[in-house]
């Protein structure tokens, strides 16, 4: 009878109810809540081996050079990068790069050229559903973006002859390297799913 009385209701509003489904006295409408996601952080060495992801970081980070600073006819420029050393586990990266120093104003004009060597820890940041508790194992599927990325960058060395006073280590961390590639990530989504997929377990943080 509830059935006969508010079908003909439902039109009146230019609603319709489902076929083949009655309409209950008191029935609510079905809530979908929003996809939420949230990041765990882990160690990119618990996915791949350190060669694997020496060669997937090579190709991920090469987008981000060259990396330039240019203020009052003085300009620096870091360029070719090569990944020389990759340590697990606590994933970190050591890389060497050329550099270049150029004064472009002035009487006395300069062009110095020579090589830096700077190193980086990275972190694994995958984004999956909040509804994954913290130790819960997460499914291939259910992984919706994987990011290594750099954390905290440190000169050790550099190699560049007659330049002024002020580019030293701490000047090309704090101007150059810190602002253009601090945070920058490599996506490894793809090597998070093959892992997963062939038997690894990558648990919720």
């Amino acid at each position: 009878m509830w059935r006969l009385v508010m079908i003909p209701l439902l039109a009146t509003f230019g609603l319709s109810a489902a076929p083949g489904i009655d309409v209950q006295r008191g029935a609510q409408p079905e809530v979908r809540l929003p996809n939420v996601l949230k990041t765990s952080v882990k160690d990119p060495c618990e996915v791949a081996s350190a060669a694997d992801l020496k060669m997937v970081l090579a190709a991920g980070l090469e987008p981000y050079f060259p990396l330039k600073r240019s203020d009052d006819g003085e300009h620096v420029t870091i360029s070719d990068p090569t990944i020389t050393e990759v340590k697990c586990p606590g994933l970190r990266i050591t890389m060497k790069a050329k550099i270049r120093y150029q004064r472009t104003r002035g009487l006395v004009q300069v062009s110095v050229s020579g090589d830096i060597r700077f190193t980086s820890p990275l972190e694994l940041r995958i984004r999956h559903p909040f509804t994954i508790g913290s130790g819960t194992p997460i499914p291939a599927a259910e992984v919706h973006s994987a990011n290594a990325c750099l954390t905290s960058i440190n000169v050790i060395e550099l190699n560049l002859k007659n330049v002024p006073n002020w580019l030293d280590n701490g000047w090309i961390r704090e101007k150059l390297l810190d602002p253009k590639l601090n945070s920058k990530c490599v996506d490894v989504t793809d090597l998070v799913k093959a892992y997963i997929r062939s038997g690894g377990v990558v648990r919720a943080s």
